[in-house]
């Protein structure tokens, strides 16, 4: 007798687990490497059973990404809503932003991995990013009408999130070894961002 259907709730469970295991996957293949084969054998599932979910390596890491960039908006968002100021705003989204790349480092690499083949320019990958730098343009406005930032709602957003986005891959391809860790850069790195240079006068040398 088949197996009856799946209820939604199941299947988006089954996908859920599907896309885990990608991650390991790709944590120890890199892109290239990280096939259908070997994501359905890190399930102890056949090929076939996992493209009855997905209709190829681009479909799954695409979903993977769009995921990942939904929940940084998320983040973005709600960090900013519950912040008593605009600084403290600032200061709350580089410190979430920064604790969800450490926390979901291969997440995150997949995010912004380069070599992703056509993944990076699907519409569900682009969609979801969009809506992400969206978060962080309200951001950029908050701070340009308080005062503390300087520019266009756009250029400040992306100045934001290049600054930001840089510490964090310094910090996670091991680059931070030159006499500053982390932790000692996030402040300086907001200082920074909401113009006010002279606060890092008279630092450490």
């Amino acid at each position: 007798m088949a197996r009856p259907a799946y209820s939604q709730p199941e299947v988006r469970e089954i996908r859920k687990r599907i896309r885990g295991s990608a991650l390991r996957v790709f944590q120890r293949e890199d892109y290239r490497g990280a096939s259908l084969r070997k994501i359905a054998g890190e399930m102890g599932w056949s090929s076939a059973a996992l493209y009855r979910y997905y209709s190829g390596k681009d479909e799954l890491f695409a979903a993977i990404r769009a995921e990942g960039f939904e929940s940084v908006g998320t983040l973005i968002a709600t960090t900013r809503r519950a912040a008593s100021s605009p600084t403290a705003a600032v200061r709350s989204v580089v410190h979430a932003y920064i604790r969800f790349a450490l926390e979901e480092p291969g997440l995150y690499r997949l995010m912004f991995e380069l070599d992703q083949g056509e993944v990076p320019a699907r519409d569900e990958v682009r969609r979801a990013r969009e809506l992400a730098f969206e978060q962080a343009r309200r951001l950029a406005d908050d701070a340009i009408a308080a005062g503390i930032m300087r520019g266009d709602r756009n250029t400040v957003a992306h100045v934001f999130w290049i600054a930001v986005h840089g510490l964090i891959a310094s910090e996670l391809a091991g680059q931070l070894d030159l006499g500053r860790s982390l932790d000692e850069l996030i402040d300086p790195v907001i200082v920074l961002l909401t113009g006010r240079l002279g606060a890092l006068q008279g630092g450490k040398q």
